[in-house]
């Protein structure tokens, strides 16, 4: 994560400096049990540095005891909480998927709306495209400051983009944010990044270090008559794998840039 203090850093260097000079005399299995505690110190850590700036201070403040809410609908505990983020270009949804970490399979929580979009069909190959990426990533960065109300960056280009893409730049700084503009990035309304921040705030203070963001052209359920290229064939294998199972995918990229999958949950 870029968001990450001198202060936070110090703790991790202390806490393996700490483990190397006690070690010797203190039975292992409490040397663990200290590093797990500063561990657990960190995720918090990072939900304070969150909640230190005003703006996300007020939001959490007025919209948790909803959030909190939402998940008892669906059984799910905000202390273990997990979520998984899918998107489709064509019918312009953000679909919010979560689970409790002991769970195998993720429920759909929330359905939001992009409120505008750019670009066509297709993957993002090159800088200034206008185009939304398509492919597997992670949220790489929680911006409380953005210039558009709140914003949740991707790892964009990801491993796959590098390989398939013959550009010299392929752009970066793909975010989901408010504010309803964009020149690639995922835009909503300003009331539901705030939702969406906060679940993923939360997710992430979990120890959900990755939040998974899958984007997709369209949903793949409905083109089963219609001829796809090579790369949405290989989006459509992991679209039908989780659509069915609704478990975490570890996902991995070949050498041709190929995306492939272990399912986690089974």
């Amino acid at each position: 994560m870029k968001i990450v203090t001198i202060k936070l850093l110090k703790n991790i260097k202390y806490n393996f400096e700490f483990l190397n000079n006690v070690s010797k005399n203190i039975p292992i299995f409490l040397c663990l049990f200290i590093l797990g505690f500063n561990t657990t110190f960190i995720g918090q850590s990072f939900k304070n540095s969150q909640l230190s700036n005003q703006k996300v201070a007020s939001i959490y403040n007025e919209r948790i005891e909803n959030i909190e809410s939402i998940l008892e609908s669906k059984g799910i505990n905000l202390d273990q909480l997990e979520v998984l983020l899918l998107g489709t270009k064509f019918e312009k949804k953000l679909n919010l998927y979560a689970k409790n970490k002991d769970d195998q399979e993720f429920i759909l929580l929330k359905k939001y709306d992009f409120c505008k979009s750019s670009g066509h069909l297709g993957p993002k190959r090159k800088e200034w495209d206008g185009q939304i990426p398509e492919g597997i990533y992670y949220i790489n960065h929680f911006n409380p400051k953005s210039s558009y109300h709140l914003s949740l960056g991707i790892n964009y280009p990801n491993k796959s983009d590098k390989i398939l893409s013959a550009a010299k730049s392929l752009g970066d700084n793909i975010y989901i944010h408010g504010d309803c503009v964009t020149i690639g990035c995922i835009p909503l309304s300003d009331y539901w990044i705030e939702e969406l921040y906060l679940f993923c705030l939360e997710a992430r203070n979990n120890g959900q270090v990755q939040i998974p963001v899958h984007i997709y052209p369209f949903e793949f359920d409905n083109v089963n008559d219609i001829d796809l290229d090579p790369f949405w064939m290989n989006l459509k294998e992991l679209y039908d794998h989780f659509m069915k199972n609704k478990t975490k995918l570890s996902i991995h990229v070949d050498e041709k840039g190929n995306y492939f999958f272990e399912d986690n949950g089974i």
